[in-house]
């Protein structure tokens, strides 16, 4: 694992709902791409809202499942950015997501066929 790349796996992806931007990262981008975002944030902050129990059970809304990269990638926020393969926390998303460690699964294949 000396030069860990990202296999598409997107456990970083797995429990997001949507990007982790920051208010003032949202405010730079398209309006039309911004608004379900702010949408799910109202209901976040809403006590009636069913929000955290879909919490960890979606995956971000920008991620693609057929090609395991983000849809909008080149305006991700700083946070996507910024997370390093590889690391602990990579490593640990990965382990919640099911992902074995650097062994990329194909759309359709389980876990246990690698096991």
């Amino acid at each position: 694992m000396s030069d860990p790349k990202c296999l598409s796996c997107g456990a970083c992806c797995q429990f997001a709902v949507v990007p982790p931007f920051s208010p003032a990262e949202l405010d730079s981008i398209d309006a039309e791409l911004a608004a379900p975002i702010r949408e799910v944030w109202a209901h976040a902050t809403d006590p009636s809202s069913n929000f955290w129990d879909q919490l960890g059970t979606r995956v971000c809304s920008w991620f693609d499942s057929e090609s395991g990269r983000c849809k909008h990638y080149d305006i991700r926020p700083s946070e996507c950015v910024d997370f390093e393969v590889g690391k602990p926390e990579c490593l640990d998303l990965r382990k919640r997501a099911g992902v074995d460690s650097f062994v990329q699964l194909t759309v359709g294949e389980s876990n246990a066929e690698h096991n």
